[in-house]
């Protein structure tokens, strides 16, 4: 977009100068004229279309993957002791203790509400936050 309004505001203003009459005066045609901002532009398309298909997938997978460390540590951290926890959805933590790493748990207590007409209950002495790379979940 850029590289379009650089040449129309080029080539308006060398008209609006009467510079275009000045070349052609010279000997100098416009499709002389034309030559480099053809091959600029053909070397512009390329460079926004590597953008394109290479730049855009890598960074959105960047993207992603900052975002699934980001959940993880704040799933981690999120984690109180002496405290219902509510921080994921349908399910209610109770902790003990949780050690300085903030991944072992000590004394769990999770009820479980995640399917309507069935609550569970579950009791653990220890236990860990754990995350599943493939699913992001």
């Amino acid at each position: 977009m850029a590289l379009l309004v650089a040449t129309l505001l080029s080539f308006g203003r060398l008209s609006s100068d009467n510079e275009v009459t000045a070349f052609k005066a010279s000997g100098v045609s416009l499709y002389q004229l034309y030559v480099p901002v053809g091959v600029f532009s053909i070397g512009a398309y390329i460079v926004s279309a590597l953008l394109v298909f290479y730049g855009l997938p890598w960074g959105n997978r960047g993207v992603y993957e900052v975002f699934f460390q980001m959940a993880q540590s704040k799933a981690a951290l999120d984690i109180q002791e002496r405290v219902f926890n509510d921080t994921f959805d349908g399910l209610v933590l109770y902790v003990d203790k949780v050690h300085t790493s903030g991944e072992k748990m000590e004394g769990i207590l999770i009820y479980d509400e995640r399917e309507k007409g069935r609550y569970d209950t579950i009791f653990a002495r220890e236990g860990f936050v754990a995350n599943n790379p493939k699913t992001r979940k």
